[in-house]
């Protein structure tokens, strides 16, 4: 009984079998596109590192090396000072980490007995 009625559900038995077997495929197609895509990257990685070894070694044997001369000298912030540069107050240590109203007890006193 269970077979006729499989029998019958053609549409039904054809669906199932492409729910199967359409990721499968779908995964080989996309691996297919991927791997291609990796292969045209990669060409183009070589040829540019090529191109790019090709320059340098030209630039090499045309002229005298960046290695062997001086850096050039870039001035910095602290090698210069200005008159419109801002100069912070000196804090001394004693009044570092307290609080103002801690160091004046007698006011503090007056205005909560007030």
């Amino acid at each position: 009984m269970l077979w006729t009625e499989l029998a019958n559900d053609v549409p039904g038995i054809l669906l199932f079998l492409l729910w199967l077997l359409l990721p499968p495929v779908y995964v080989a197609v996309l691996g297919r596109r991927y791997a291609q895509q990796c292969a045209v990257s990669a060409h183009q990685a070589v040829w540019a590192h090529e191109a790019l070894r090709q320059a340098l070694d030209d630039l090499e044997s045309a002229g005298p090396s960046y290695e062997q001369a001086e850096p050039p000298a870039v001035p910095s912030a602290r090698d210069h000072r200005s008159d419109d540069t801002h100069r912070f107050a000196a804090v001394s240590a004693s009044t570092v980490g307290r609080h103002r109203l801690r160091a004046d007890r007698s006011t503090l006193l007056a205005r909560a007995s007030a």
